[in-house]
């Protein structure tokens, strides 16, 4: 929304499908951040978009931090999807990420040019060494693990649990519901970095959860 503010854009949030207008842009993160999920609402939206003629760009930054993620994207709307690599990568001061764009909306600046050309080398060793479940694949056995311990049922993220309501003050997300949006995740990833030392602990004090 500020960096909007900035092109002195004055955005607005929807809330239904029906609420997209001729003449709008859509600007969305699939999954939505603060549920990591896609919601429901996915293709009624793209299809009142189709109607309206408006374009869609899609953020995907999220997407790699999901145990399966499958977003159909055979719809005219769909002007560009985007993703970041700096939810999977700790690469955030690089700035990189890549962007698929219709070939008719592609400009001199997407071929021609190149902010960070040195970053985009170094992303392109690390994306062969380190594949796009990665995370997922490293974490996956750990979320099951503290899921289990505290009595939480696992997301669809794997640095995620559902929350029980005492915990919603520990949750790193309850700003979001600011945004409308209304959810309860609790974050694992102090967890998930301590693994070890946690569990040598449990053990060694013989702790019952």
């Amino acid at each position: 929304m500020t960096q909007l503010k900035h092109y002195s854009v004055n955005p607005v949030y929807f809330t239904e499908p029906i609420d997209i207008s001729d003449g709008d842009c859509v600007i969305v993160t699939l999954p939505l951040h603060g549920i990591f999920e896609l919601p429901d609402w996915t293709y009624e939206l793209f299809d009142a978009c189709d109607k309206k003629g408006v374009p869609v760009f899609i953020d995907c930054c999220w997407a790699w931090l999901q145990h399966n993620f499958n977003l159909r994207l055979n719809h005219e709307c769909i002007d560009t999807v985007t993703c970041t690599l700096g939810k999977l990568f700790p690469i955030e001061g690089y700035r990189n990420g890549f962007k698929f764009v219709k070939r008719k909306n592609v400009a001199k600046y997407d071929m021609l040019y190149s902010s960070n050309r040195l970053g985009n080398r170094m992303l392109i060793d690390i994306m062969r060494r380190f594949p796009a479940d990665h995370l997922v694949s490293k974490y996956k056995g750990k979320q099951k693990f503290w899921g289990e311990k505290l009595g939480l049922p696992v997301t669809h993220s794997v640095l995620n649990c559902h929350g029980a309501d005492d915990l919603l003050w520990y949750s790193t997300h309850r700003m979001l519901a600011n945004d409308g949006l209304n959810q309860k995740l609790f974050s694992i990833v102090p967890l998930l970095e301590n693994h070890q030392m946690l569990v040598d602990y449990i053990n060694e004090k013989d702790l019952v959860f």
